[in-house]
């Protein structure tokens, strides 16, 4: 999938591009958002912060409820000019749909904590 740039300081992507932390030193990240239901292994939490919200790509689960604290957690590295990456173990979940979890978390910080206004434009 590749490193994705989404705002100044802010990249998502999946579990592969963490495994190029080549890619992420030269992207200046600092700070790695894990979305799922394990967290990174210990080796990275060396040259990243590291932070894990369990949360697995289910209907059920309460995206709203573990918003704050991944704001938070994004927004005390990019106010100090740091970049965080955003990223969740699989490009697919359980059920072979596409993964909305991460890219759930990353519209929403645009919304809440970047007062975004996100226009829809009928195709």
């Amino acid at each position: 999938m590749g490193l994705s740039q989404i705002l100044e300081n802010l990249y998502i992507g999946c579990f592969e591009d963490v495994r190029q932390t080549s890619e992420l030193i030269k992207a200046d990240v600092t700070a790695i958002l894990t979305v799922d239901q394990k967290p990174l292994p210990s080796p990275y939490h060396e040259s990243f912060v590291c932070k894990h919200v369990l949360l697995l790509d289910l209907e059920e689960e309460d995206l709203l409820g573990k918003l704050p604290d991944s704001i938070e957690f994004i927004d005390t590295y990019r106010t100090d000019g740091k970049s965080v990456f955003v990223h969740w173990y699989a490009l697919f979940s359980i059920d072979h749909q596409f993964s909305h979890v991460a890219h759930t978390k990353i519209i929403r910080y645009l919304i809440i904590a970047m007062q975004v206004n996100l226009e829809v434009h009928p195709l």
